[in-house]
């Protein structure tokens, strides 16, 4: 396997989810409301990702956590196929009547970190998911989960990395907080940096130098030679997963968790990431741990 080690976890560790829809688009909660109650339940930053709507920097200061500005778009592209993508780090402001190439077009000209969004619940395949060079893919979002279990997007995501290794996967809450959707919390990413401001967090996620979860966490990411070590809170499995059949996994024996654990890195390896997986089913997942 060639490239460098993507993961430096001497850092610190940041919780936050880059999925959540305010009143300026088709959520309950205004950015006060929705900043106090991630920060209650100990995150450290969100991205505001509104539909077709993008706040100010100006809009998302003096909130109890680092808020950082983004969108959510969506339509038809040419092909005729249907999307939904999240743009992080994006406050360039949308004509109301935009397609969706051009609002995507607007995207990428302005840097913004593109994400395919809930890919099972939008229908998309795998030529959808590679046809536009996403930056990343939803690989858990938990209002899927609750709507009708479309949540994953882990088989795509695994057939993007075979083509491209530095796709990155982001678990999310989507929350909108409407009473017939109430739910939040249950997707988040957690991102390894020296500080909690805004360059530090975009940087760290860019690089993918953060994981996704739905509760498990992963302390520490090390490679060594052909050596990867790692420790994690306790869990039931830690899985390396590769290309089709390829991967490793240690278990725990006797319902005794495990936390930690080490693997040989193969040259036929042509990407690598670990999933932990704790005793409720409950999992996380690395990103590509080489760039």
């Amino acid at each position: 396997m060639k490239g460098r080690p993507r993961y430096n976890t001497d850092g610190n560790w940041y919780k936050g989810n880059v999925h959540i829809h305010s009143t300026c688009s088709d959520g309950l909660l205004d950015y006060k409301q929705i900043a106090q109650l991630y920060a209650r339940a100990g995150y450290d930053f969100i991205f505001v990702t509104d539909h077709n709507h993008t706040s100010t920097i100006e809009d998302l200061d003096n909130l109890p956590l680092l808020a950082i500005n983004g969108v959510e778009i969506h339509g038809k592209d040419e092909y005729g196929s249907f999307f939904h993508v999240v743009g992080l780090d994006f406050s360039v402001p949308l004509p109301d009547k935009i397609s969706f190439p051009e609002a995507l077009r607007m995207l990428k000209s302005n840097n913004a970190i593109t994400i395919l969004a809930h890919p099972h619940w939008s229908g998309n395949s795998l030529s959808d998911a590679l046809r536009h060079d996403f930056d990343g893919i939803e690989i858990y979002n938990h209002l899927c989960h609750w709507l009708n279990g479309k949540s994953y997007g882990l088989f795509l995501w695994d057939h993007m990395l075979e083509r491209n290794p530095n796709i990155l996967g982001f678990s999310v809450d989507d929350a909108h907080m409407l009473p017939e959707q109430p739910w939040w919390n249950g997707g988040w990413i957690v991102v390894n940096t020296e500080s909690l401001d805004r360059e530090n967090i975009v940087t760290a996620i860019r690089e993918g130098n953060f994981y996704s979860t739905q509760g498990p966490e992963f302390k520490k990411i090390e490679i060594t030679g052909s050596k990867l070590y790692v420790e994690t809170s306790y869990v039931q499995a830690i899985r390396l997963v590769g290309p089709k059949w390829r991967g490793r996994r240690v278990f725990a024996q006797e319902g005794k968790g495990i936390n930690k654990a080490e693997f040989t890195i193969e040259s036929a390896d042509h990407y690598l990431r670990i999933e932990i997986e704790d005793f409720n089913g409950k999992r996380a997942w690395t990103n590509n741990i080489f760039r």
